[in-house]
């Protein structure tokens, strides 16, 4: 069984896309220490509505999962805003998307038999996974942690139908992460009418689409600006502001006023959201003032940001589950610095695609050539290195300019690795047996070449200029002839199937 698994870890929803199937669930679980009587539960029921009925073992500890754990009366956990947004190293992100996976394994098996499975055979399920993490958070040292936590390893996972228990092992052939609000470029690529309603814009176009995202969360709001799909990893901006912000604020007042013994960040949105509720009107009202402070400060976030980038910006994109509420506070006053800039607003109107909209971009772009070829080079590169650790051989990673001259010179050698190692040993006999670094060495030579060469272009000029001051350009010119030789590489010159940001 081989699934593909977009999977967007919310601070209040995970959010996922299991071959193509949507799934949404509270991100919370609950520990227990033993198995309460299951024996009376339907197992049919519960294979066709596994995401609400979740019950897992992961390492020997029992956990209930998303709505279950809401429902069943336990302390349950949940990603604390402002607090643990590092989802590198949640235990809730961990365990639950092992609980997602694991438990849409067994359901696959049932609705390809048609009734409820066996439980002596395990599941054995591979999986390539786009995922996310926080802007703030993001860098390319904690993506590939973020990866490592699900790679080369077997988990084993047993999932609780009624009196029935099915073992499950996952394993992950390809985890990659990118930062939140990319995400959605992705979906804009695939889908470019979600950010312009009064025109077919076709995906050809967008490439060049210069989009500012402010994708607002529960406990975070990305700010990152992306060029189609592409996108500046130091160009990228977060801050701690959501929905849940401005809930926590209010949780403790409102569970007072109303003499509630527990409140919960996820009973008080389920107030918000349920118009019948009779809670819902006291919790708009307590909940408004404090969602107005969070739009204020995305607001000047944004404003922030545009100006850094110049108002290089074509569309400003607002989306999320937080942007839903925040839009009567938010919109009017974000269109008219828009206007002012020249900028274009997209506030996406349908609450399902604001909400949806990062699990939908990491399930296109799973499913495109981009992910293929980066799963593709990285399986590659584990390959090579286990072959060179099982040769006992030093390995470091080369990166040349793709300029002609480079091109052809790494052509023209018969063996490149005897080549740089001919090279390193004459390096090692000039200096005498002494191990230097030899670009440090390299540019302080030619520093003093290029010292000497003004000098001696100067030293005319100074018996003109008696009593003058004698300034060195730290920025020497370059002869045109040599110009060539000093270029850094441009995107072009880099892999052209691998976008700016997923090097």
């Amino acid at each position: 069984m081989h699934f593909l698994v977009a999977n967007d870890n919310g601070n209040a929803e995970q959010d996922l896309v299991i071959n193509g199937q949507r799934i949404s669930a509270p991100n919370v679980f609950a520990r227990v220490g033993k198995l309460v009587n299951l024996d009376e539960l339907n197992p049919e029921y519960v294979l066709k509505h596994i995401h609400d009925n979740l019950i897992v073992s992961v390492e020997g500890v029992i956990y209930y999962v998303g709505a279950y754990a809401l429902s069943s009366g336990q302390r349950c956990r949940s990603i604390t805003v402002g607090v643990d947004n590092d989802k590198v190293s949640s235990d809730i992100v961990y365990v639950n998307t092992l609980a997602h996976i694991a438990g849409e394994a067994v359901a696959a098996c049932y609705r390809e038999s048609g009734a409820v499975p066996d439980t002596g055979d395990a599941i054995k399920v591979h999986v390539d996974m786009a995922t996310a993490i926080p802007v703030s958070y993001y860098t390319k040292a904690k993506a590939a942690a973020f990866a490592e936590k699900f790679m080369h390893k077997q988990h084993k996972v047993t999932v609780y139908v009624g009196a029935k228990e099915y073992v499950v092992f996952i394993q992950f052939d390809f985890v990659k992460a990118i930062p939140e609000g990319v995400t959605a470029a992705h979906a804009f690529m695939h889908r470019p009418t979600l950010i312009h309603q009064s025109e077919n814009l076709s995906a050809g176009k967008f490439k060049t689409l210069r989009v500012l995202h402010i994708a607002i969360g529960e406990g975070t709001t990305e700010f990152p600006i992306t060029t189609g799909i592409s996108f500046r990893p130091d160009f990228i901006m977060g801050s701690h502001n959501g929905n849940g912000h401005a809930i926590e604020r209010v949780l403790a007042p409102f569970k007072r006023d109303f003499g509630l013994q527990s409140l919960t960040r996820q009973d008080f949105s389920r107030y918000l959201r349920d118009a019948a509720h009779k809670y819902h009107d006291a919790a708009i009202s307590y909940f408004m003032p404090a969602l107005e402070d969070e739009a204020e400060e995305i607001l000047t976030m944004a404003e922030q940001v545009i100006s850094r980038a110049n108002n290089e910006v074509d569309v400003v994109a607002v989306y999320g589950g937080g942007s839903i509420l925040m839009r009567e506070a938010l919109e009017k006053r974000l269109m008219a610095f828009c206007m002012r800039a020249k900028i274009e607003l997209a506030y996406i109107d349908d609450p399902s695609d604001a909400v949806f909209l990062e699990a939908e971009g990491l399930n296109a772009f799973i499913n495109s050539p981009l992910f293929q070829l980066l799963g593709d080079k990285a399986r590659s590169g584990r390959e090579r290195i286990t072959e060179m650790a099982e040769k006992n051989v030093i390995t470091k990673s080369v990166c040349f300019p793709r300029t002609a001259e480079f091109e052809e010179f790494v052509a023209k050698q018969k063996n490149f690795s005897r080549t740089i190692c001919i090279l390193v040993q004459q390096s090692i006999f000039q200096h005498g047996g002494k191990i230097v670094d030899v670009l440090e060495e390299y540019e302080s030579v030619s520093r003093d070449i290029v010292f000497r060469r003004q000098i001696s272009e100067l030293s005319k000029t100074m018996e003109e200029n008696e009593g003058g001051l004698f300034l060195v350009d730290e920025n020497p010119t370059i002869p045109a002839e040599e110009e060539h030789q000093r270029e850094e590489p441009t995107a072009s010159q880099g892999d052209d199937s691998i976008p700016e940001g997923y090097q």
